[in-house]
């Protein structure tokens, strides 16, 4: 049958040299762009698009993910301290304060600079104990009683990927601790791994398990000119489909946004707050976008809706981005100055706070595969923009939490099912540690780790695999796989070792019941989790709107409620009432 996918870039990367970095880049429906606006000229940032020569048909939103990453190991020697050889971008452990030398290959010193590294206190989890969550009551309790009367084991289920059986992914041995594993095996020899046994089931939800919907200030609220992105739509060649536009005019349109959540019956609202609105130039913040924020946060107690609050959703401002970006390590400490501001200014009303927004996914498209801003290909920059940005969470956690109120402070990770093929075990260990468990890793510690999860990764000897025979592709052009889910949060939760938020999932689609589908067999695997002991704390829908999808533009249709381009009429889906009675309900009779 036919199909409907993005032309974007494969890279077989565990043969690619430097020669290999120039090379003609494909573009598929490309189309000229022009400013309405006297501010819109073109600008310089990725203005010289650099080109790959290995091209495959992937969906720009994955390709993230694609390939083998690992093009060998940048030692990274850490003196002041015990030394020891780590790649570039990974931070395994947080001891005391280290200095960090970037070698080159000809071991000469690149570059060096501080960085702190603090460790956390994570949440006490203990069976007598409450973690403070502030004013998202609805948000931090863990079904523990109800763990307790179905005889789930009292610990942290760590229980590694899923079998076989369970996934329908290559078979993985799980790993084993005492009492998880022998809990595992109990239930697979009472059939809880048939998928028949499983899926026509209720599932109740623990008491205040979050339900929300989410989006992103650039991609709703319109208008953002004065960051990166908005150069980047108007940057010829940059490989968007359309500019962003007045999006969804939610910057005005909130409050009957708002309202139409609550009354649907979601209790949390995810959005962010954007950083070039409040600080327009480096230093001076905007006390009126502010206000505007704030006013979102009192909307949301209006409503009854609890405010979930993302720091950095992929947009940068535009002076910060000139000045280097994420490659500049004082792009950090200027992002933890405008959380510490903002966060201070938006109060205690805040329910939880997410730093940044996938993080790895700046890291990677931004600056090794060039297809979101600034274009840069090079894989020195992906590591330096990683280490900044883990910096970045640090600083803007400590900053967040020195403010007003308790609420829980974490990020949000881009994750996948990662699964071999024959041969490609590998390919996929290499890109799940660079993409994945070097995130995680930084999140220990933390107050939760936000899991975002849409598709799964398939590899063979050679790299990335396209989607399966049998398996639909969905409008971004990867397969349509809800239970991936189920492995990213078991992921998470054995890498990064703290409670986890569903903070992101949903599906791209204009059939309003295969999103009724997948999202049903997305809450079985949330199920599935809770069942098994996992400290699952809420699940967040994406998205409420149709919206700007970054390099798609406007084309792939994710929300929960439709809405008009030409007079930003929204209509609600059937999905959306469907999915409000589930989170009113906190019930899912599946």
């Amino acid at each position: 049958g036919e199909r409907t996918v993005e032309l974007g870039v494969v890279v077989r990367l565990d043969e690619r040299n430097d020669a290999d970095l120039l090379g003609k880049l494909a573009q598929a429906r490309q189309q000229p762009v022009v400013g309405e606006r006297g501010h819109d000229e073109k600008h310089g940032v990725g203005a010289d698009y650099p080109r790959l020569v290995h091209l495959g048909l992937v969906d720009c939103e994955v390709l993230a993910e694609r390939g083998d990453l690992d093009r060998g190991a940048r030692p990274l020697q850490v003196v002041d301290g015990p030394a020891e050889e780590r790649q570039v971008g990974q931070h395994r452990e947080r001891g005391g304060a280290a200095r960090l030398v970037c070698l080159r290959d000809d071991g000469r010193v690149e570059a060096g600079r501080q960085v702190a590294f603090r460790r956390r206190p994570p949440l006490d989890l203990g069976d007598n104990c409450e973690p403070a969550v502030g004013t998202a009551q609805r948000a931090c309790k863990v079904a523990r009683r109800r763990r307790i009367e179905s005889g789930a084991p009292q610990c942290s289920a760590r229980l590694g990927l899923l079998e076989q059986c369970e996934l329908g992914g290559p078979s993985v041995r799980p790993l084993r601790m005492p009492g998880v594993g022998d809990f595992a095996d109990r239930r697979r020899k009472a059939g809880a791994c048939d998928g028949a046994r499983r899926r026509f089931m209720a599932i109740s939800f623990p008491d205040g398990f979050l339900w929300g919907t989410a989006t992103a200030a650039h991609q709703v609220e319109g208008g953002n000119w004065n960051n990166d992105w908005w150069a980047w739509e108007h940057t010829p060649g940059s490989g968007c489909t359309e500019p962003s536009g007045d999006a969804c005019d939610h910057f005005w349109r909130y409050p009957q946004d708002i309202a139409l959540l609550a009354e649907l019956g979601f209790g949390a609202y995810r959005f962010s707050i954007e950083w070039s609105r409040i600080e327009p130039e480096d230093g001076e913040f905007s006390r009126n976008a502010l206000d505007h924020y704030r006013r979102m946060i009192d909307a949301c107690g209006d409503n009854g809706v609890d405010p979930v609050v993302t720091y950095h959703h992929f947009t940068t401002p535009r002076w910060a981005a000139s000045d280097g970006g994420w490659e500049n390590p004082t792009t950090a400490e200027r992002f933890a100055r405008f959380c510490e501001r903002a966060s201070t200014h938006l109060g205690d009303g805040v329910g939880i706070h997410c730093t940044l927004n996938e993080p790895n996914v700046v890291a990677l498209m931004g600056f090794y595969l060039g297809v979101f801003p600034p274009g840069t290909r090079d894989e020195g920059a992906m590591g330096k923009a990683t280490d900044n940005l883990i910096q970045a969470h640090r600083l803007a956690y400590d900053a967040i939490k020195a403010g007003p109120g308790d609420a829980p402070v974490g990020l949000t990770l881009s994750m996948h099912e990662f699964a071999a093929e024959p041969g490609g075990d590998a390919q996929m260990a290499r890109a799940r540690d660079r993409m994945e468990d070097v995130w995680l890793d930084a999140c220990r510690g933390d107050d939760y780790v936000g899991v975002q999860t849409y598709t799964r990764l398939r590899f063979g000897p050679d790299g990335l695999l396209g989607p399966a025979d049998g398996v639909p592709a969905l409008q971004m052009g990867y397969e349509f796989w809800p239970q991936a889910l189920e492995t990213t949060i078991r992921r998470a939760v054995e890498v990064a070792g703290t409670p986890v938020y569903v903070t992101e999932n949903g599906i791209g689609t204009a059939d309003d019941d295969q999103r009724v589908q997948y999202v049903t067999e997305a809450l079985r695997r949330v199920g599935h989790c809770l069942d098994d002991g996992l400290d699952v704390r809420g699940y967040f829908y994406w998205s409420l709107l149709d919206n700007f999808e970054w390099s798609l533009g406007y084309r792939p249709t994710f929300g929960l409620v439709a809405v008009d381009r030409e007079t930003q009429t929204r209509t609600v889906k059937p999905s959306a009432r469907w999915l409000g009675e589930i989170a009113r309900a906190n019930r899912f009779d599946s």
